[in-house]
């Protein structure tokens, strides 16, 4: 939400609203999709608003975490976690983020790059500088005050 950003119209809960980039991009050593969820530009934890599921966990040394919410997933089966939201290993041992806690949860499905709108809303498309490049995203602002937001992404 701090970079530059254009909107793009409104999307369904399902549309299409990106791809996931398959190698390395700013601030990203890998491919995958961090999801981010905020309300009054508070960050809060995606797992909280994801619906129950099976994933394959790639987060060691972090452990498996609970999924207790209603909302559909950005990408589709099989999903592959691979960081988690807050004080994971990254960011209080390695401090990859300055000391700072993880602010979303990373996934991929490495066979289907496509994102699809967690929930209906507003559609904008974002740039943000990182790293010595542009980190780009989406971000969807839903009816009810919650924003989400898909980094390392084509639109």
């Amino acid at each position: 939400g701090r970079g530059d950003e254009t909107a793009t119209g409104n999307v369904k809960e399902g549309d299409r609203i990106a791809s996931v980039i398959a190698g390395p991009s700013a601030c990203s050593s890998g491919g995958h999709l961090h999801l981010e969820v905020t309300k009054d530009k508070v960050h809060l934890n995606p797992a909280s608003f994801l619906s129950n599921k099976d994933v394959v966990w790639d987060n060691a040394p972090d452990g498996p975490f609970s999924f207790t919410g209603s909302w559909r997933w950005p990408i589709s089966d099989p999903v592959r976690i691979t960081q988690g939201y807050g004080m994971t290993f990254y960011a209080s041992t390695m401090r990859y983020y300055g000391g700072s806690p993880h602010t979303g949860i990373d996934m991929i499905n490495r066979d289907n790059l496509t994102v699809t709108a967690i929930k209906s809303g507003k559609l904008y498309r974002g740039g943000i500088a990182c790293g010595g490049g542009t980190l780009r995203y989406v971000k969807v602002e839903h009816e009810d005050g919650y924003s989400t937001y898909y980094l390392h992404v084509n639109y």
